[in-house]
């Protein structure tokens, strides 16, 4: 059976809405060497359906049905099935233009590991199109992804190519425990591996930002939300040290990165019933505050304030306001 040259990975629940001009969108490709993979994870609003009917009318098409587990499971099941010498990744909700397949292949070579591009990020009525410079990247550059190409933001698997057999080599897989996180991990942790990798200014990759129940706005378990936060922060620390990032700007950008997750689990004490106030304070003194109390942009003055009470041990303090908030929040 021949090897097709890419397998695209498209993880499905629920985007029923989306879901035609996601698939039509990878099938009108102008590069035509791929397969397509359709992961249903278990919807229940016809998504599955949809999936098997494209698949009654295009070999290209591959579906897998499971019951639900969470994207990262979704795209776990998308790799162990590829065939392609390359992969990539589409969101249900998302679509691609036309070329996006052929710009990510043109830019393939044996020294590189891995293809990475930006996108049009569409909000409502409003399109912005990302505009980061064109580059090859190696351990002697490498603090320039987060410098120059916004890459502590950029960590989602799609918009990429993977080399498949190195993913294989590495064993590298999506962490299905973690419910925000997990692509970050994944992106990073093959970077890690990576030799060098081509950085293109193409945007042919259409994100739907801001659509309603969109992962990054929920706020998890406790538990959850440690351990995402504690694998980002490994990871961030793993990168800083073997790449030997030592460049101020790149070090901001890192540690805006685990605030970003010190936050999720703050938030994740006060909007979650049940803990009690010993915990919550608890598990305040367990963390490692510093980067969150020391990133300070794009704060509001009330965060200010909170940041200012962490900053001086004043947990007890600092739970009581939470706590107080939360309530006023809750019953609006």
């Amino acid at each position: 059976m021949r090897q097709p040259s890419i397998s695209v990975i498209v993880p499905v629940f629920n985007t029923a809405k989306y879901l035609d001009e996601c698939i039509t969108s990878i099938l009108t490709q102008t590069y035509s060497d791929f397969e397509l993979l359709l992961v249903d994870d278990g919807s229940t609003d016809g998504s599955g359906q949809i999936c098997d009917n494209y698949a009654k009318n295009d070999s290209r098409v591959t579906v897998f049905h499971q019951s639900n587990k969470g994207p990262g499971a979704a795209r776990n099941a998308g790799l162990e099935n590829s065939a392609g010498e390359w992969i990539t990744f589409v969101d249900a909700d998302d679509r691609v233009k036309e070329n996006y397949l052929l710009n990510l292949f043109s830019h393939v070579s044996g020294a590189f590991d891995m293809v990475v591009s930006y996108s049009e990020i569409y909000q409502n009525d409003k399109v912005v199109t990302e505009s980061y410079p064109s580059k090859i990247v190696d351990d002697h550059n490498f603090q320039t992804i987060f410098t120059e190409n916004e890459m502590s933001w950029h960590t989602s698997p799609w918009g990429k190519l993977y080399r498949n057999s190195l993913i294989k080599k590495i064993g590298l897989s999506f962490f299905e425990d973690m419910y925000i996180g997990e692509d970050a991990m994944f992106v990073f942790s093959y970077m890690l591996k990576a030799r060098s990798f081509y950085i293109s200014s193409d945007t042919d990759y259409c994100y739907n930002c801001g659509l309603e129940n969109t992962l990054t706005k929920r706020i998890y378990s406790l538990d959850s939300e440690r351990i995402s936060h504690d694998r980002i922060r490994d990871i961030v620390r793993e990168m800083i040290e073997r790449k030997g990032i030592t460049d101020g700007t790149a070090l901001r950008k890192l540690q805006w990165l685990e605030a970003y997750y010190i936050r999720r689990v703050l938030n994740s004490l006060y909007y979650n019933s049940g803990i009690e106030s010993e915990r919550r304070v608890s598990e305040i003194k367990s963390m490692d505050l510093t980067p969150y109390v020391n990133y300070k942009d794009g704060y509001s003055l009330r965060e200010h304030l909170f940041i200012f009470l962490l900053k001086h041990g004043q947990y007890r303090l600092y739970d009581f306001f939470r706590c107080r908030i939360a309530a006023i929040k809750t019953k609006n």
